[in-house]
């Protein structure tokens, strides 16, 4: 019985541990992908404002040229030797990407990219086909964001390659899975030994009280087969009388009892 409840006390504790850690695991990938795909859109945006190119940072008239968001925000947004200032890093931190226009007629009329050298006119016609046969003005093909724009002349798709912050999705992914799974199973051993430690006293109890009912059995038989011998004995010496009856009958009821201790016992 003890073992028993062992048993689905364990399963309850390692089925409980399993649902918050993969709570977990789930909420802090989840959070991170969601917030790349919003950083995406909101990269996308900015370059479907800018016409599908990388937006240019002009300084503001009497600001420092070399570093204009510092001089309007002050000393405390002084930038780092050799990085740019706050709103320059987030224009120049767009990964790669590339402007498609499409005529009227859905066919490409241009396509454009300040890294051009690293994709092909087919990777351009295959990647544009798979977004305009998706709804909706953003998404994901792999590891390519896209934006679609309408404009007079036909629609503005601008595509972000986000195959390294995909990447490091992935990797997050692959850690947390692992520090999940290492953290289960060092929270799983120590939930069992410590069930075990805390189930030991009642399992100890449980193991005297079945020793006992049997040991008391066990010399509860001797005196009334002494009983019951008696009994016979008198009744061969006086005959039968109905005290001799009640001996026997109270014998029989007792030896009962006794039997029924020892298989519980059991």
């Amino acid at each position: 019985m003890i073992q028993k409840m062992q048993r689905r006390f364990s399963v309850l504790v390692l089925l409980g541990l399993f649902l918050i850690i993969g709570g977990f695991v789930f909420t802090i990938n989840y959070v991170n992908s969601a917030s790349l795909s919003r950083q995406a859109q909101a990269s996308l945006h900015l370059l479907l404002a800018a016409d599908g190119k990388r937006p240019a940072f002009e300084a503001a008239p009497g600001t420092d040229s070399e570093n204009p968001a510092a001089a309007e925000r002050g000393p405390f947004f002084q930038s780092m030797p050799g990085q740019p200032p706050d709103d320059r890093a987030f224009f120049t931190s767009l990964s790669n990407f590339y402007t498609v226009r499409l005529d009227e007629n859905g066919e490409i009329s241009e396509w454009f990219s300040d890294r051009r050298q690293l994709y092909t006119e087919t990777h351009i016609r295959e990647i544009t086909d798979l977004a305009l046969e998706k709804d909706g003005d953003f998404g994901r093909i792999g590891s390519q964001y896209y934006a679609k724009a309408q404009q007079q002349d036909g629609v503005l798709l601008v595509f972000l390659d986000a195959r390294v912050e995909r990447e490091n999705t992935n990797r997050l992914l692959i850690s947390t899975l692992l520090a999940g799974l290492g953290i289960y199973l060092v929270m799983s051993l120590g939930a069992l030994l410590l069930i075990r430690r805390i189930t030991r006293p009642v399992q100890d109890v449980f193991d005297k009280q079945k020793q006992f009912v049997a040991d008391a059995s066990h010399e509860l038989k001797t005196p009334l087969a002494v009983i019951s011998a008696n009994a016979e004995a008198l009744a061969g010496e006086m005959g039968e009388s109905r005290w001799l009856d009640h001996i026997r009958s109270e014998v029989q009821r007792t030896d009962l009892l006794v039997k029924n201790l020892l298989t519980l016992a059991q």
